[in-house]
């Protein structure tokens, strides 16, 4: 199972040459196709990247896939009744907040069906936490709010805080065994990097993990985030220059809604806020909302203001 590198929402499937180490090993099925949340719903079956790409109706991002999911009767039965779930061998997810996609959600219960249909047609499911993990949105991991334990678990920047890089793939006990065997053998995981271990970087992950428990930073993003969505529903979402607001945790989106084709607003907004001293950024004409997670309800509030006033500064 090769996938190009890139954000889980945009992976595509490019060799499939027989199944990777954990299919041959655990499972001895050629399994070798990922779906990931631009593959999409057709009608009443799931089609995969592949051979049928001619009849793909691709979808940009998870939201969508919900939203047409609805249309066929919600996403767990497109999927449990699949032609392909005999070859389909990971289901590549960041759960509950689709990050580069413009902070597009999903439900809770949306992805514990997911996982339930995975888990029900013996395929695995990868859970991309590297933007959602350590406290984003809410809960340690995204996957706990939604009571999901998946088999491979990506981790990374929330590790140490970001002021140093590191990150690790975590793996459920059914994976890990999988590769336990005779050295140099068709089991064996052929893995290790120059930095890997880097003991500076970890000192700093113990450090930053112990933080989490002793200031209760769950608690406050919990908090923040409530007060930031009843900040971004009585100012932000009633302007006519946005379209919609979206916030799980503080992750949050606001969507604007440029009167011409081809004009973007993203820019202008984000560069108007840094003007008023809060950093944001656009994807598109989405602006993007990810306070710290030891953010202060003073904070909040500028962040809200700077981004109300440059909105409605917007030349249109």
């Amino acid at each position: 199972m090769t996938l190009r590198a890139a954000a889980p929402d945009k992976c595509r499937v490019l060799d499939r040459r027989g199944g990777c180490p954990f299919q041959r090993a655990a499972r001895d099925l050629p399994r070798a196709v990922a779906l990931t949340l631009h593959d999409v719903v057709d009608h009443d079956q799931l089609v995969l990247a592949g051979d049928d790409l001619e009849r793909l109706h691709r979808l940009s991002c998870y939201h969508e896939m919900v939203q047409e999911a609805n249309r066929v009767r919600a996403i767990h039965r497109p999927v449990a009744r699949a032609h392909h779930a005999h070859e389909l061998a990971a289901v590549v997810i960041e759960p509950l907040v689709q990050g580069a996609s413009g902070m597009q959600l999903c439900e809770p219960a949306d992805l514990a069906r997911l996982a339930a249909t995975c888990r029900g047609h013996d395929v695995l499911l990868i859970c991309d936490e590297i933007a959602t993990g350590f406290g984003r949105t809410g809960t340690l991991f995204a996957s706990e709010t939604a009571g999901v334990r998946p088999d491979l678990l990506c981790l990374g920047k929330g590790m140490t805080a970001g002021y140093l890089p590191m990150s690790a793939t975590a793996a459920s006990g059914e994976v890990f065994a999988a590769f336990l065997g005779p050295d140099l053998s068709e089991k064996t995981l052929y893995h290790g990097h120059s930095y890997s271990g880097n003991a500076l970087g970890a000192a700093v992950a113990l450090r930053h993990l112990e933080l989490i428990d002793a200031w209760d930073v769950l608690t406050n993003v919990r908090e923040r985030s409530e007060e930031l969505r009843q900040l971004l529903d009585d100012r932000i979402a009633p302007l006519d220059q946005v379209r919609e607001t979206r916030l799980r945790g503080l992750m949050g989106g606001v969507d604007l809604a440029p009167p011409r084709d081809g004009m973007r607003w993203g820019r202008q907004a984000s560069a108007g806020a840094v003007a008023r001293g809060v950093l944001l950024r656009p994807i598109g004409d989405t602006v993007i909302l990810m306070p710290p997670l030891t953010t202060t309800s003073e904070e909040i509030h500028a962040t809200v203001r700077a981004l109300h006033d440059s909105i409605t500064d917007l030349e249109s």
